[in-house]
C-alpha cells in the first residue's frame, strides 16, 4: 500500500529539488527497523546458549565442551524459550558423566534457566512470535550481559589484589591453592554484547521501488493506464528509465514474460549508492530432484572409468595455503592465502586506506569510541554522544569516495575464487604460461624491432625444452577430490591465519560442479599428513633449525626416519589421498594405514593392505 495515500500522511517532500524526498526517509526507517528485528531474531539463541555454555564450562571445567554443548541445545535452549515448568535433566542427554555430575549440573543450571524465563515473556518464544514482539527478551539479554560484566569486574579486582601483593613468600603450596591458582591462569573472560545493532557509518545504498521511483525520476511522462495495477506501472516505469538491455532484455514484453520463460520475476525495486545498483529478482522454487540430491563416492568409480574420462587431481585445503593440490607426477600445484588476498588488489586498497586514516586522524578518532556494550546507561549515553561530536567528521571520511573501492573489493573477490578453481582445473595464468597475456615479451618485442632497426644484432639461439607445465587432456572431465579436514571448521579461528577461505572454494566447485565443468568427490583425510607416502610409515618426525639448545620444530616440515624423505605435510597428504583413492578404484578398499581402527581390538595390520590378519 502506497503511504502516500494514507490520510493526513503527505510524503511529496521536496529538499534540494527532489520531489518526494519524504518516501526514501520512510524507506530508510523502514529498514531501520528490519535491521533490529534481524538483530534479536538472529542472535538472541546464540546469546543465550553462549551464556550456559560459559557458565557451565566456568563451574565444571573438567567436563567436555562437547558434552555442554549437547546439553545446552538439546536441552537448556527448550527450557528456557518453553512456556512449560522447568523439566528435570534426562539421563539420555549426558550418557558419558556419573550421576553425582549429572545431579551437580542439574543443580547449577536450573536457577540459571528460572533467572531467565523469569525475565522473557509468558507465553513459548518462537522467532514468529520474536519477530511480532522483538522487544520483549531485552530484560533477559540485559540480565546476561550484567551477570558477564560483574564477572569481568571481580576478575580484574583479583588481578589487581594479586598484582600488589606479590608473590607469596612460601614456595610450598597446597595442592588445593595450586589447582586454584592454575584455575585462576587459564580464566578466559566472557564475550560481551550489545544490546542494540550498531549501525555502520559507510556509503549507503538506498532502495528505489514504487513509492519513491516517480519522485526520483520524474521526467518521465508516463500516465498510469485505466484499471492498471500498481505493480504493472512500476514495471512500465522501471523499463522506461532504466536500460535492461544488459540484462538481454530488449523489450517490455520480454520483461512482463520473464516469469513464463526463465522462472525468474523483477520485484520492481533496486538498491543503488550512486555508483552501482543491484536489482531485485525472485525465481520460482526448483522441486526437490534425487539426481540432484545424489552425491558420488570415490567408491562409484573403478580405475578403468577414471583413465578413460577423467583427469583426477587431490586437494589438501588449509589455513596458510588455501590449497595445495597433487595431479599426478610432479604436478603440484598450491595457492598461499596471501597470493590470494593480493589477486584482485583488496590488501593494497586496504592499505591505502589505512593509510589515509592516519593522516587525517580518523583512526584516533574511531580508537577513542566508547564501547556501546555495556548495560550501564551513562555509558550508553557517553557513546552517543561521542558519536555524534564526530559524526560529520566520519560521514565525510566514509563518503561517496569509497564506492569505488568497495565495488573493486566486490569484483576481487569474485575473480579470486575463480581464479582459484582455474589453478585447479587448468593452471590459470599461475601455472599455465599459454593463457598469460605475456604484456612483458610485447614490450620487449616492440622495443627489440626498434634496436634492430637501428643497429644490427646476434641471433640468440634458444635452447628447446619441455615445458615444465602440461595441463593434460582437456577432453577428460577434471575429477576434484577435496579433503574434509575443514568439513564445517573452516570459521573456527587461529591466531594469525585467516579463515572462511575453504568454505567459498568448496560452493564455487559445486557451483561449477552443476554447470557441468568438473565433478567433485570428498576424501577423509585421516591420517594422511602423518604417513609417509613413500614408505606408510607413521614414524616422522618435524624437522627442527637452530642449535640444540634453543632449537624450535618446523610444523611444516616433516622428515621420514625410515625412509629419510623430507616432507612438506600438506603435500604429502595429497599424494596420499590420491594414493587412497586409487586403491579404492582397484577395488582393495582403504588402505588399512589410514583407517581408523578400534583400540580395543588385538588386530595385527599390514600398512600396504586393506585387509586385517588375526
Amino acid at each position: 500500500m502506497e503511504l502516500n495515500n494514507l490520510e493526513g500522511v503527505n510524503l511529496n517532500v521536496e529538499k534540494d529539488g527532489l520531489k518526494n524526498y519524504g518516501q526514501a526517509l520512510a524507506t530508510a526507517c523502514e529498514t531501520t527497523a528490519t535491521c533490529y528485528n534481524n538483530y534479536y531474531i538472529e542472535n538472541f539463541q546464540n546469546i543465550i546458549c553462549n551464556y550456559f555454555i560459559y557458565m557451565i564450562c566456568k563451574e565444571f571445567p573438567d567436563v567436555k565442551k562437547s558434552v555442554i554443548r549437547k546439553l545446552v541445545y538439546e536441552h537448556v535452549l527448550d527450557q528456557v524459550l518453553s512456556s512449560d515448568p522447568v523439566a528435570v535433566l534426562n539421563d539420555d542427554i549426558l550418557p558419558p558423566l556419573s550421576q553425582e555430575t549429572k545431579n551437580g549440573l542439574q543443580t547449577f543450571i536450573n536457577p540459571l534457566i528460572v533467572e531467565l524465563k523469569n525475565r522473557l515473556p509468558s507465553f513459548t518464544i518462537t522467532k514468529a512470535t520474536q519477530n511480532t514482539a522483538p522487544f520483549g527478551i531485552l530484560p533477559a539479554l540485559r540480565h546476561i550481559l550484567s551477570k558477564y560484566e560483574s564477572i569481568i569486574a571481580e576478575n580484574s579486582t583479583l588481578q589487581k589484589r594479586d598484582s600488589e601483593t606479590g608473590k607469596p613468600q612460601d614456595t610450598v603450596q597446597s595442592g588445593e591453592k595450586k589447582k586454584k591458582d592454575d584455575k585462576a591462569k587459564h580464566f578466559v573472560l566472557p564475550r560481551i554484547f550489545s544490546l542494540f545493532p550498531n549501525p555502520g557509518l559507510q556509503w549507503r545504498f538506498i532502495k528505489i521501488d514504487s513509492q519513491n521511483v516517480t519522485g526520483l525520476f520524474p521526467g518521465s511522462k508516463l500516465k498510469k493506464e485505466k484499471d492498471e495495477t500498481l505493480f504493472c506501472f512500476t514495471q512500465r516505469y522501471f523499463y522506461e528509465c532504466f536500460n535492461f538491455a544488459k540484462l538481454k532484455i530488449r523489450s517490455l514484453e520480454d520483461l512482463k514474460e520473464l516469469p513464463a520463460i526463465n522462472g525468474k520475476m523483477f520485484l520492481n525495486g533496486m538498491y543503488t549508492d550512486g555508483y552501482t545498483c543491484r536489482l531485485l529478482f525472485c525465481r520460482r522454487t526448483e522441486p526437490s530432484s534425487l539426481i540432484i540430491s545424489i552425491a558420488l563416492e570415490l567408491d562409484d568409480f573403478n580405475t578403468e572409468e577414471v583413465n578413460t574420462y577423467f583427469r583426477p587431481c587431490t586437494v589438501d585445503p588449509g589455513r596458510k595455503d588455501v590449497f595445495v593440490s597433487y595431479h599426478g607426477d610432479n604436478d603440484v600445484r598450491r595457492l598461499s592465502s596471501k597470493e590470494y588476498y593480493n589477486m584482485g588488489g583488496v590488501t593494497q586498497r586496504h592499505k591505502q586506506e589505512q593509510e589515509l586514516k592516519k593522516s587525517l586522524g580518523i583512526d584516533q578518532i574511531e580508537t577513542n569510541i566508547p564501547s556501546p556494550k555495556t548495560t550501564s546507561h551513562d555509558t550508553y549515553i557517553l557513546y552517543i554522544t561521542y558519536i555524534l561530536q564526530h559524526i560529520d567528521t566520519l560521514f565525510n571520511f566514509y563518503g561517496f569516495r569509497t564506492t569505488n573501492s568497495r565495488w573493486c573489493n566486490y569484483i576481487a573477490s569474485q575473480k579470486s575464487i575463480e581464479d582459484a578453481v582455474n589453478i585447479l582445473l587448468n593452471g590459470s595464468t599461475k601455472y599455465n604460461k599459454q593463457r598469460r597475456k605475456n604484456k612483458k615479451k610485447s614490450k620487449k618485442r616492440r622495443r627489440s624491432k626498434i634496436v634492430d632497426s637501428l643497429k644490427s644484432k646476434p641471433k640468440i639461439i634458444k635452447r628447446e625444452h619441455k615445458e615444465k607445465f602440461e595441463e593434460g587432456d582437456r577432453n577428460k572431465m577434471p575429477l576434484i577430490i577435496f579433503g574434509d579436514g575443514l568439513k564445517n571448521k573452516s570459521q573456527t579461528r587461529f591466531k594469525g591465519l585467516r579463515s572462511g577461505v575453504t568454505d567459498k572454494l568448496y560452493r564455487q566447485l559445486k557451483r561449477r560442479e552443476k554447470l557441468g565443468e568438473l565433478l567433485l568427490v570428498d576424501i577423509n583425510e585421516f591420517k594422511t599428513s602423518k604417513t609417509c607416502n613413500s614408505c606408510l610409515s607413521n614414524d616422522l618426525k618435524n624437522m627442527r633449525c637452530g642449535t640444540d639448545e634453543k632449537s624450535s620444530h618446523i610444523h611444516q616440515i616433516l622428515i621420514c626416519k625410515r625412509c629419510n624423505i623430507f616432507w612438506n605435510r600438506d603435500v604429502m597428504a595429497a599424494k596420499n589421498m590420491l594414493a587412497i583413492s586409487q586403491s579404492i578404484w582397484d577395488g582393495q578398499g582403504r588402505p588399512t594405514v589410514f583407517k581408523r581402527l578400534n583400540a580395543a581390538s588385538n588386530v595385527v595390520t599390514s600398512s600396504h593392505s586393506s585387509e586385517e590378519k588375526v
